[in-house]
């Protein structure tokens, strides 16, 4: 049977136990005392028994994440204090900036600085020349606003012009050309010449009397009257025989030129699709450029429309993603932007026979200077 669960039977069970918790010799076998005793010690036994798992408070805040600073929080600055001091858009000029900078770091070709300028007209345009330089018109930054991929896919283009020396190219084809004029154009009238004279002395033999007589002059495009060569009839003469040549040789320099557009047009998608802009964007960009008077037609630039269907067929052939990987191996090991220099160097564009516009100008510096 059993027995009744009484204080002094608790006490009893109390005195045998073996817990370590048992440094109380002194228990009573009064009621009053051992129910204290007993209260006490389960306490203390639950404590010792449950220390050890308890766990430790920590004391150790999380850490916040830390803030990752701005690359172009300098370079902003500085674009602001030139929009100041220009009264233009300083937005337009960090952002060509931005792109620009991008694209020569994705592509491996920042060893030597760019510069760039706005020409302050709204008019869809934007050109390369002297070394390195891009500008960009307002007017093409203001109708491609916010589509980084449509700018890059210009300024690509351009830095592609200077990369493959277009302008050195064409201004020496165009000089060698005036020389090879200049050269036919005085063989003809040497030959010309001798013929006249020629036909000076059979005129006089002839009218020798008759010019005696009456009075009867010689006439000829390039002699005197006199029978010798008249200077101004002779520079006269040879301008003409150059103006002619220019007429029969444009077509193969214009078609020189629209040939270059296409490579800087190919060499400008490799280098935007590199820097991990969307390709598309080149697309985009030729749909503005569609929108200016005379892009349909071929100049000095080949017809819009024959444009975009060779950057389509571009794509295809050498699809974005594939020229991707390169840009970001590139971009990780030079993660810092260029650096920039606002010390303004002017550039002087023509903007007829008779009239120029000068356009400030910025450096980009190369990754050695930018170190």
């Amino acid at each position: 049977m059993m027995k009744k669960l009484t204080f002094a039977f608790i006490g009893s069970l109390l005195l045998s136990s073996q817990l370590p918790v048992l440094a109380y010799p002194h228990v009573s076998t009064s009621r009053g005392r051992i129910q204290q005793d007993a209260a006490s010690l389960e306490v203390q036994t639950h404590y010792q028994l449950t220390k050890k798992k308890l766990p430790k408070k920590n004391n150790v805040q999380p850490q916040q994440p830390k803030k990752t600073a701005d690359p172009y929080q300098q370079a902003q600055q500085k674009f602001k204090a030139l929009g100041q001091a220009l009264n233009q858009n300083w937005e337009e000029w960090f952002w060509l900036y931005r792109i620009s900078e991008k694209i020569a770091r994705a592509n491996g070709i920042d060893e030597r600085p760019w510069r760039i300028g706005i020409m302050p007209f709204f008019v869809i345009n934007a050109y390369a020349t002297e070394i390195n330089l891009v500008v960009a018109t307002s007017g093409i930054l203001d109708q491609m606003h916010g589509d980084d991929a449509a700018l890059a896919c210009i300024v690509g283009h351009e830095m592609a012009h200077n990369i493959l020396r277009h302008q050195p190219l064409s201004s020496y084809i165009n000089a060698s050309l005036q020389a090879k004029f200049a050269q036919e154009a005085q063989q003809e009238i040497d030959q010309l010449i001798k013929k006249e004279q020629q036909r000076y002395e059979n005129w006089k033999l002839q009218n020798i009397i008759v010019s005696i007589i009456a009075g009867s002059r010689f006439s000829s495009l390039i002699l005197g009257s006199d029978g010798r060569p008249n200077p101004q009839k002779i520079e006269a003469q040879k301008q003409e025989i150059i103006a002619r040549k220019k007429q029969e040789y444009q077509a193969t320099f214009l078609e020189s030129e629209r040939q270059q557009e296409f490579e800087a047009d190919k060499q400008g998608y490799f280098y935007m699709a590199t820097a991990g802009y969307d390709p598309q964007g080149c697309l985009r960009a030729m749909d503005i450029l569609a929108r200016t008077q005379g892009a349909e037609f071929d100049t000095t630039h080949p017809n819009t429309p024959a444009r975009i269907e060779a950057l389509k067929k571009l794509m295809q052939e050498y699809p974005a993603q594939s020229l991707a990987a390169k840009g970001t191996a590139n971009l990780r090991s030079r993660p810092n932007p260029l650096t920039v220099d606002l010390a303004i160097k002017p550039h002087v564009h023509p903007v007829s026979e008779t009239k120029t516009i000068t356009i400030p100008t910025v450096r980009i510096n190369s990754k050695f200077a930018s170190q």
